[in-house]
């Protein structure tokens, strides 16, 4: 599986590791990341420790400097796990162009309905939780059986979204992958390397 990865040229080191603390969403609404990692099936990566990856050098360069200028100072490496790794790739560039970031939040707003929306801040915060950032799958559980509905409003949530449905996990022994321009996620509990080959002219690599 071959995978890269673009990191600025003064955070070139031997080795990295997947993130040990959690990591706000910056792409998506809070809700979204909230009922992305409540739906997360067992085994798959959470967004939240994930290291991300692209399947070409020139969208892993996008994916670190979207601006496009300045590229210079950007390197792209080649992805090398040192031990076990959990990876899935989207089909879609960027999660933040998953059909899910539109959806639930409308499907949510619509379940709710306007009486929720006026009620007082006392009836607003069991539910309220949902949209504060990083908040633990068990906690999300916990907000939905204190709502009036819940199990209800669970069923709402699993028919509407699909982020985890299209994510494909990934085997480091594959050969290739089948989609070209998929955002890749990964959790690498023992770390990574990166491969710094001159690949493309846009993307200066050391």
């Amino acid at each position: 599986m071959t995978i890269f990865r673009a990191i600025q040229k003064s955070e070139v080191r031997a080795l990295y590791a997947s993130p040990k603390t959690k990591r706000m969403p910056k792409n998506v609404p809070y809700l979204v990341d909230n009922l992305w990692e409540w739906l997360r099936p067992s085994g798959y990566p959470s967004r939240r420790h994930a290291v991300y990856a692209s399947p070409n050098q020139e969208l892993a360069l996008g994916s670190a400097h979207p601006n496009g200028t300045n590229r210079t100072h950007f390197a792209v490496g080649r992805v090398i796990p040192v031990g076990t790794v959990r990876a899935v790739q989207l089909k879609v560039t960027d999660a933040k162009r998953h059909p899910d970031v539109e959806a639930l939040p409308d499907a949510i707003r619509q379940w709710l309905g306007q009486s929720w929306i006026d009620s007082p801040l006392t009836m607003k915060l069991p539910l309220g939780a949902l949209f504060l950032p990083v908040v633990d799958s068990e906690d999300v559980e916990r907000a939905l059986n204190q709502i009036p509905g819940g199990d209800e409003l669970r069923k709402v949530i699993v028919k509407t979204s699909s982020f985890w449905a299209d994510a494909t996990p990934l085997d480091v022994n594959m050969a290739c992958l089948s989609n070209e321009s998929g955002e890749l996620f990964f959790e690498a509990p023992d770390g990574y390397r990166l491969v710094f080959e001159s690949l493309t002219q846009q993307a200066p690599l050391l």
